[in-house]
Order: structure tokens, then C-alpha cells, then sequence
């Protein structure tokens, strides 16, 4: 409780280091102006918020945000080669990079909770605060573009599954390059004004650099006209219906066609048809546990934009927060599961990965259409004719196994 003390009388107790990403960004202007009268927290329950982010952003967020950062780096060993050659595979690897470099920003910034918490790493906080307004945007930004790169992966697999007739000229590697930078840009577009929420200042007599939101989101037309009407539209509602939608489809159609296997119980199930099914559960369960991941945060940012207002009691801003600091660390869970989804679910993967990390298990060719993952082995043999010519005979196996 002394560290903690110490901690607030120089960072101050107006959320300057303690507070979310999501807090000040989100909160309605009337909320925003208001809570240093109204909402303040009291040092118990700043002291109780402090505990609780050090133990959601550190002590599990950092082994999440570790174990993600590995996980992705093995995921593009294996997806790229697949990526050259599929559409799918190709968004997969896009996506992955894109929870890379979100969960690296994340664990950056998880950081400093251990200097609010514990009064270590003083140095790394103020060097944080210098390029933080940078960082918040850029984490928008990222958070924004996988969150899109998801929609985009199940479209993609919604026409080559549901539409298979258009698939062949629209689910092409090319034309996933061209829509991954066009959603890139678009996320860029869309966050730029995040890159102005948070500013640096300098207190009275102090010469280090502290962090605090500016006072762009409590401009009333800054938060209706972008943060209501747009942000918060594109970033949570839109995509996650979509996502539901398309889940839906993917479950029925799964359904239907594991019973017409059952009712042509004598026609064995092609390798084509086994991998492709394979992948689809595969993206049925990542767009489930992303959907799982993301509702926290689309509860607290609907929290912190309608429901706060003048008047909201400390007891509410504090659970506010709270749930700010569980989205947070839930949206690190979904940029770092990906791996092991890949890995529970999809026998290729696998079967890739232990390819790439084992290097004496013998070449084979991996081919890749729009629907599915299949390899080529080939194998000499010798033999010998009826004049004891000796004979060079090449043997091809397709096996749906990578």
C-alpha cells in the first residue's frame, strides 16, 4: 500500500497509467467531464483496480502474450508456403502477422503495470509514455484490421464452400494480396484519428514525461460523429454479426453434408472432400473462440459509451474498468490461440509443422488448390525383366495427409 501510494502522489490518480485503452477513448463527453467530480475512485479503490490489472494484464496477460508471439512464429513457418499457392492460407498468414505485431504492442504496454503496481521498471514507463500515442493508435489500427481479416478469411471459405462455382476466379492468391491491402488501408483511413487521443504532457516542476487521453473524445462532435456513428459500428457490431452469420452457414452446411455420408455409406469419402471439411471446422472454431473473445470488449465499449454518464457512482467506474482490463486481456487470449487451434484441430497443420521442424522425414510436395491441402510423394523403385534389364519404375501417391 506505501509503494501504491507513493506511485499516485507522482503519476497522480486521474487514470494515468491505470487506466484501459478503452476508458477515456470511448467514454461519452458529458461521462469524460464529469468523472474527476463525480467518479473519482477512491485510493482503496484505486488501489483495488491497480491489483486487479496487475493480475489480468501481467501475471496472465504476459505468459498469454509470450505464448501467442511463439505460437504465430511457428504458424508462419508452415502457412508461407501454403500462402503462395491458396486464398485461405493466404489470409491465415496475413492475420497471423497482424497478432504479432498487435500482441507484441500488448505486451509492451502490460509492462507497465508492473512499475503502477510494483514501482518497477520506472525508467520503461516514462520511455513508454514518449511513444505511446503512437503505439495506442497503431494497436487500434491492428486490433481493427484482424478483426476485419477474420471477416474476410470466412467469406472467403463462405464462396469456395457455398458457392463453389465462383470460386476458381474469386479465390485466387492474388486476389486475397489485393484485398488484404485494401483492408489494410481502410483500417488505416479509419484510425487515424486515434493517433490523436493521446498526447504527452509534462507536470508542473517535473521534467519526466507522462501519458493521458487528449481532449479530442470529449469533443461532442468528435464522439458522435466518429466514435458512435463509425468506430464503434465497424469495429464491433458489423463484424461480429457478420461472423455470426457466417458460422451459421458453415454449421448447416456441415451438417447437411455429413448426412448425405451417412445415407452413402457405401461411397467412401473422397480425400478432397475429408480436407476440405477439415479446414472448415477448423475456421468454425477459430471464428468462435474470436467471437467468445471479442464480446468483452464490445459489452464495455457499449458501457463506456451509453451507459456512463454524470452521475455514475465510483462503484461503477470501477467495475467499468475492470471489465476494460478483461476485454484487454481476452483480446491478447484471441491474437495468441490462433497456434493451437490450428494445431488441436487441423491434421494438416500439424502434419506441416512437424514437416518443417523435423528435417529428416523425406520431401514431398505440397499441393495446394482453393478448396484444400494434399501431397504428392514419389518413390523409385527397381526392378528387373525377363533378361535381367534392370527397370526404373516411378511410384506417385496423393494423400491428403501434409
Amino acid at each position: 500500500m506505501e509503494t501504491l501510494t507513493v506511485m499516485n502522489q507522482e503519476i497522480g490518480c486521474n487514470c494515468d497509467i491505470y487506466d484501459d485503452d478503452t476508458v477515456a477513448s470511448n467514454m461519452s463527453p458529458s461521462a469524460s467531464t464529469n468523472s474527476s467530480s463525480t467518479s473519482a475512485l477512491s485510493p482503496l479503490q484505486t488501489a483495488e483496480l491497480v491489483q486487479f490489472q496487475f493480475y489480468s494484464l501481467v501475471v496472465a496477460g504476459i505468459p498469454v502474450a509470450c505464448s501467442g508471439i511463439v505460437g504465430n512464429i511457428l504458424s508462419i513457418l508452415v502457412l508461407w508456403g501454403l500462402s503462395k499457392k491458396s486464398s485461405t492460407f493466404y489470409i491465415m498468414y496475413a492475420l497471423t502477422v497482424s497478432d504479432i505485431a498487435y500482441i507484441t504492442i500488448s505486451f509492451l504496454r502490460q509492462m507497465i503495470y508492473i512499475y503502477a503496481y510494483l514501482g518497477a521498471l520506472k525508467d520503461y514507463y516514462h520511455t513508454w509514455t514518449l511513444v505511446e500515442p503512437f503505439l495506442f493508435g497503431t494497436k487500434k489500427l491492428l486490433q481493427t484490421l484482424c478483426v476485419w481479416l477474420v471477416v474476410l478469411l470466412t467469406l472467403d471459405r463462405f464462396i469456395l464452400i457455398c458457392k463453389p462455382t465462383h470460386a476458381k476466379s474469386m479465390c485466387t492468391s492474388q486476389r486475397a494480396r489485393i484485398q488484404v491491402v485494401i483492408l489494410a488501408t481502410i483500417a488505416l483511413l479509419l484510425n487515424i484519428p486515434k493517433f490523436f487521443e493521446r498526447e504527452v504532457y509534462y507536470k508542473p516542476g517535473s521534467s519526466l514525461p507522462h501519458a493521458r487521453f487528449s481532449h479530442l473524445p470529449n469533443n461532442i462532435l468528435y464522439f458522435y460523429a466518429y466514435t458512435v456513428s463509425v468506430y464503434i459500428p465497424v469495429t464491433c457490431f458489423v463484424p461480429l454479426v457478420a461472423l455470426l452469420g457466417f458460422n451459421i452457414k458453415f454449421v448447416m452446411t456441415l451438417t447437411k453434408a455429413q448426412r448425405r455420408r451417412e445415407n452413402m455409406t457405401s461411397v467412401r469419402d473422397s480425400s478432397r472432400n475429408s480436407n476440405t471439411r477439415g479446414v472448415t471446422v477448423m475456421l468454425v472454431v477459430v471464428v468462435a473462440v474470436f467471437m467468445l473473445c471479442e464480446t468483452p470488449m464490445a459489452v464495455t465499449t457499449t458501457m463506456l459509451s451509453f451507459i456512463t454518464g454524470s452521475n455514475t457512482s465510483p462503484e461503477l467506474k470501477l467495475a467499468q474498468m475492470k471489465l476494460a482490463a478483461f476485454a484487454n486481456l481476452m483480446l491478447a487470449v484471441n491474437s495468441s490461440i490462433n497456434f493451437y487451434i490450428y494445431l488441436l484441430v487441423g491434421s494438416f497443420f500439424r502434419k506441416a509443422l512437424k514437416r518443417r521442424l523435423c528435417r529428416k522425414t523425406p520431401k514431398r510436395h505440397i499441393v495446394v488448390n482453393s478448396a484444400c491441402v494434399y501431397t504428392v510423394s514419389k518413390t523409385m523403385e527397381t526392378s528387373y525383366g525377363d533378361k535381367g534389364t534392370p527397370v526404373t519404375l516411378t511410384r506417385i501417391t496423393l494423400s491428403d495427409e501434409v
